[in-house]
């Protein structure tokens, strides 16, 4: 398996997009990714949408929210490190971006304002099909504009959502369709719910079947906010395409969390997929709580296992003084030790072996305790970044 050299990735790219499903540790790696980076000299944003806080915590901040939090020296400090960067951390607040999309692009402020009252937009901004991921790639894509970072480090939702993150803007670019949304529904604002029989026989039968289901406010309430927005339609479409444009642009690399169960696996080889057919440029595997082999190879079972066994315990009992039934229940642990660091390196070949061409893969070892701070982000970095100082 070919190795990942991350601090590469660190200076060639603007935009490192970390995905995996939940619990593997990707927000973790996200926020250490981060530091390194800071400590190499980059202005860094580490944008999470996670909404478990966990970012906020491992970076010593009381609470993140939809604005850019500076990450303060002292936490460095504290640690015996100095940045010759910065580092920021920010938590994507869906509503909130939604809202700045629509105060930038209604056609005058009474309009935003009755967008914004309006209870379809309410119930679309916060649970419309791929808009939490959307809003993602749309925050993401305004930050790397306004260029005031050197790299941007986004952390995703878990790959259940992955067709939603990867589907995102193609579904609001189909959502904005201009032809589709005024067939459907300016009709019902302009000629009113009596004009409904002169009007093109399919689409009054849709309109009426969608108001006996739904009732004509909320129909008038989708109408309003299609009308008040027409204008923009235009601009929506070209926004989901130049976010695609970015992901898909040399600047951007994918990661790829995972742990070395067979089920987060197979949820990585799912994502890897998904992100070959998207076309998306792809940087490598980060393989967390990896069981390492306490030997240069993977430790395979010993002809004479049985007879090492009670070496090791003699061993223990004998020459380092401990009672019998400990020196066996530590030899027993350190077997089961090994037999899981087989296991991990069998699967991580498996998964290497089904995934088309060399894919780079880097292993992080399982830490004795959850990674919540600092310290833990920098022992983590440790692994990710073996050659630096």
């Amino acid at each position: 398996m070919p190795g990942l050299d991350l601090e590469r990735l660190l200076q060639g790219k603007k935009i490192i997009i970390c995905c995996g499903s939940g619990g593997v540790g990707k927000t973790t790696v996200s926020a250490a990714l981060g530091v390194q980076a800071a400590l190499l000299g980059k202005r860094v944003l580490a944008l999470t949408v996670d909404p478990a806080k966990r970012l906020a915590d491992s970076l010593g901040l009381s609470e993140l929210g939809n604005r850019e939090a500076p990450v303060p020296e002292e936490r460095f400090l504290k640690y015996g490190k100095k940045p010759t960067g910065s580092l920021h951390a920010m938590m994507l607040d869906t509503k909130r971006t939604f809202d700045e999309l629509i105060e930038r692009y209604a056609p005058n402020e009474e309009v935003a304002r009755n967008i914004m009252h309006n209870q379809f937009y309410q119930h679309l901004s916060s649970a419309m099909t791929g808009s939490h991921e959307y809003l993602a790639m749309e925050k993401l894509y305004q930050i790397h504009l306004e260029g005031r970072y050197d790299l941007i480090v986004l952390d995703t939702p878990p790959t259940k959502h992955a067709l939603d993150f990867l589907e995102a803007p193609g579904r609001v670019r189909a959502f904005f369709d201009r032809s589709i949304s005024q067939w459907f529904l300016k009709p019902y604002l302009t000629m009113g719910r009596l004009s409904l029989n002169l009007f093109n026989r399919t689409a009054g039968t849709v309109l009426r079947l969608v108001e006996r289901f739904t009732g004509a406010e909320f129909l008038h309430d989708v109408s309003e906010f299609v009308t008040g927005l027409a204008d923009s339609f235009d601009i929506f479409r070209s926004r989901a395409e130049e976010v695609m444009h970015v992901l898909r642009g040399r600047e951007t690399s994918f990661l790829l969390v995972t742990a070395t169960d067979r089920s987060a696996l197979e949820e990585a080889a799912y994502f890897f997929d998904r992100i070959r057919e998207a076309s998306l440029p792809f940087g490598g595997v980060i393989a967390n709580r990896f069981h390492a082999s306490p030997f240069e190879e993977p430790a395979g079972r010993a002809p004479d296992e049985d007879t090492a066994r009670e070496e090791g315990i003699a061993y223990l009992s004998e020459v380092r003084g401990l009672s019998p039934s400990v020196a066996v229940r530590l030899v027993e642990n350190f077997d089961r030790y090994c037999r899981l660091a087989q296991r991990d390196r069998r699967v991580l070949e498996g998964f290497a072996r089904r995934s088309p061409g060399k894919v780079p893969i880097l292993t992080v070892p399982v830490f004795d305790e959850d990674v919540f701070d600092m310290d833990g982000l920098l022992k983590m970095i440790a692994y990710l970044f073996p050659s630096s100082p």
